[in-house]
């Protein structure tokens, strides 16, 4: 089974145990967000298939602009001078995509931002901690 990708840069992996590593990752993106201060029932996971990069702005394939409607600003509403949405999260593996570090969860991760308020945030996972949790209890 082959699953379309929107980058060239972003991976994903499969495994038996996917609702273990569900619940792990459900677990540790709510303690980032309550380091950062944020709603830990708000917010909404992008699949890997549907993440981008910051290479795919220099590489030959092009990022559509309607990328951005499509997987970013999707649920963006505008209430008299506020704007309401859910925070978007991406789960990666590229370390390249994270500077910034969060003390409470233990976790580099970055910030997309519209019109200078926080929308998506990639936080950064590793393969040894997907294998911990599998080999956890076993």
């Amino acid at each position: 089974m082959t699953t379309e990708f929107i980058s060239d840069f972003v991976v994903n992996i499969t495994l038996n145990q996917q609702d273990k590593i569900t619940r792990f990752i459900s677990t540790e993106i709510k303690k980032f967000l309550l380091g950062l201060k944020l709603n830990t029932n708000d917010y909404e996971i992008i699949t890997p298939n549907n993440q981008i990069s910051t290479l795919d702005f220099s590489n030959t394939k092009k990022v559509p602009f309607s990328y951005f409607y499509e997987h970013i600003l999707s649920g963006v509403e505008r209430d008299n001078d506020t704007l309401t949405f859910s925070k978007k999260i991406a789960m990666t593996f590229d370390k390249k995509l994270c500077e910034k570090f969060d003390e409470h969860s233990q976790r580099y991760y970055e910030i997309i931002n519209v019109a200078g308020e926080p929308i998506m945030y990639y936080v950064l996972f590793s393969i040894d901690e997907i294998y911990d949790c599998l080999y956890n209890n076993l």
